[in-house]
């Protein structure tokens, strides 16, 4: 199902395209609650904070993290957990709705001491037609099957 002008939302006076999301394990036994996630073209992975992991009981193993630099500072990701992303629709009032569309076995970077979550082209992105209409500040998604 596309998502037509979809508004940006506005945060700290910037107004960004924006998706609620609901990410889930694999099998769906563990599901977060809605998240606001912007969506950024300006890299590869989808970077979420690592207490998420927490929420979903992935394991996150300190030995194998590794130092990340990125425009959102320099912390400590894990590798990837492949994970469903849920798309949700926004309200009227701005909040989560229903779910849109499921996608599965999206990599998921968790980033100690991150605090944004960022859709970013592999595994989310590169399933999309996305256009941005920063003029109007709206955004529309196709999602490709």
């Amino acid at each position: 199902m596309p998502i037509h002008d979809f508004p940006f939302t506005t945060q700290r006076g910037i107004a960004r395209p924006m998706l609620w999301v609901r990410v889930s394990t694999p099998e769906g036994t563990k599901r977060t609650s809605p998240l606001l996630a912007k969506i950024d073209t300006g890299a590869d992975g989808c970077f979420f904070p690592a207490d998420i992991a927490d929420e979903l009981d992935y394991k996150l193993d300190p030995e194998e993290s590794v130092e990340v630099v990125s425009s959102i500072g320099t912390g400590f990701a894990y590798p990837p957990h492949k994970s469903t992303i849920e798309v949700l629709e926004m309200s009227a009032d701005g909040l989560a709705g229903k779910r849109l569309r499921s996608i599965p076995n999206v990599p998921i970077y968790f980033v100690e001491k991150g605090t944004q979550f960022l859709l970013r082209t592999k595994g989310f992105l590169n399933r999309c037609v996305l256009t941005v209409d920063y003029l109007n500040q709206v955004f529309s998604l196709a999602l490709r099957e």
